[in-house]
């Protein structure tokens, strides 16, 4: 071959699903040549005019041309996550086949039968000896991996969140078992969340003790009757059935057992045990808190956002505390609880107590608004002026 003969190098191997150059005639993109030279290229095959004309050069594929496929109609395409792993697996295990045959015939050319002498103890010290001892790497790598490791005990290990070992350690509370149980099978609203009763009862009494002279009241036998569904021992009938009839019972129930980490000691629940019990139950609460905007347009409405208020003040995943507080206030005066006026109440079918009901939920919603607006520096939802407006519309 003479020198002024031009010479072409022979591309690699086209990926799975891809046409080959040749019966194509052109290459992909321009040669790495004109690439680089950053020259017009006809991209003809084996060697484009500009390579042909150049006594001495060399045209070789693009390096582009690997991260690229030719589909089904001609037309280029990027590579493919599944393509580009099926690739890459190729090609390990055409170097594991190379160095295990590399391997095989070093430890065939030499015989341990026969060890080799050591050389017998002088009285000095070779240092240089020493250091390529050192650094001399071993034959065997065996005795460095951990022992009784495996996918299954790691898995096992990273998805556990009360720390410890998963085969040996115990919960540190039963309410995170259940969680925890919860997040491995399939969410949705009709599946339980299982609170075990003694946890449940535990958060309510803590929340009558430490959060309920803080914020409106709530109404405990609404919470028991949220509670007795989600903490009930059997497969979950009469979860569902709740869920059915009264939502927002389920939603004050996972509600108020959200609020006592966050509002507790840290003897009780710790920052981080706290914080990971109250997202998981938030996501539950949000689940739920669909079905009840679905289902119920009543005073229960109301006492559910009042919850979701008192959450995201001490929450910054339950959202904007203001944007909440303003979104209950404006559906308590959409639902006319700001109307003192009994006598139209009692001839639409309202009794007293459901009159008690409404006025607790507009004063609770209007006292949280002005607190958290107070708070914030911000303007608030309503005013005088706007609720004597609207009452007399």
């Amino acid at each position: 071959m003479s020198p002024s003969t031009p010479r072409s190098t022979t591309a690699a191997a086209p990926a799975a699903g891809a046409i080959p150059e040749g019966e194509q005639g052109l290459r992909l993109f321009a040669c790495e040549r004109c690439s680089r030279r950053k020259q017009r290229c006809d991209r003809v095959l084996p060697v484009c005019a500009p390579c042909r004309c150049t006594p001495g050069a060399i045209c070789e594929r693009s390096r582009r041309e690997d991260g690229v496929v030719r589909g089904r109609d001609m037309e280029v395409m990027r590579k493919g996550v599944v393509t580009t792993l099926l690739e890459r697996i190729a090609t390990l295990e055409r170097e594991a086949a190379e160095r295990g045959t590399a391997v095989a015939q070093s430890e065939s050319e030499e015989s341990p039968s026969q060890p080799e002498p050591e050389p017998a103890p002088d009285g000095g010290v070779n240092i240089s000896h020493l250091s390529l001892s050192a650094m001399a790497e071993p034959r065997s790598r065996q005795g460095e991996f951990l022992k009784q490791l495996s996918v299954a005990r790691l898995v096992a290990s990273v998805t556990e969140t009360y720390g410890g070992s998963p085969e040996a350690t115990a919960p540190a509370d039963p309410l995170c078992d259940g969680i925890s149980r919860y997040i491995r099978n399939p969410v949705g609203a009709s599946h339980r969340l299982h609170i075990p009763r003694r946890e449940a009862d535990k958060a309510l009494a803590t929340y009558l003790d430490l959060v309920d002279f803080r914020y409106p009241r709530l109404r405990v036998d609404k919470v028991r009757a949220g509670i007795d569904a989600v903490s009930a021992e059997d497969d979950g009938k009469h979860y569902r059935e709740v869920l059915e009839r009264d939502p927002a019972h389920v939603f004050m129930a996972y509600a108020v057992v959200a609020i006592v980490p966050l509002m507790s000691d840290g003897d009780s629940y710790p920052i981080a045990q706290g914080s990971w019990i109250s997202i998981h139950l938030l996501g539950k609460c949000l689940e739920v808190l669909g079905r009840v905007f679905r289902q119920e347009d009543d005073v229960d409405v109301i006492q559910c956002l009042q919850l979701l208020v008192i959450l995201s003040i001490h929450c910054s995943a339950a959202g904007s505390a203001w944007h909440l507080v303003g979104f209950a206030m404006n559906k308590c005066i959409a639902l006319g609880y700001h109307r003192e006026d009994p006598k139209s109440a009692v001839l639409a079918g309202a009794t007293a107590e459901d009159l008690q009901q409404r006025r607790w939920a507009f004063w609770g919603c209007y006292w949280l608004d002005r607190l958290v607006c107070a708070a914030l520096g911000r303007p608030f939802s309503s005013t005088t002026r706007t609720l004597r407006r609207r009452s007399r519309m």
